[in-house]
């Protein structure tokens, strides 16, 4: 998750781009688990990160 935390604050791939990079073949799926590590979408995490925070890395102990 923490790769996939930091791709979607760096890049722009798609969602579906993105979970097959992490090595989830099901974006629905990884959404879900996504969803209930971090408490946000994926792409309610990638905006929420764009707007300068980062909550999931900076309780994981990285960067943000």
């Amino acid at each position: 998750m923490r790769q996939a935390c930091e791709l979607l604050a760096e890049s722009r791939l798609s969602i579906k781009s993105l979970s097959y990079s992490v090595g989830y073949h099901d974006p629905l799926y990884f959404s879900k688990i996504f969803k209930k590590v971090t408490s946000y979408t994926p792409s309610q995490y990638r905006k929420v990160y764009r707007r300068g925070r980062c909550p999931f890395l900076r309780r994981m102990g990285g960067g943000g």
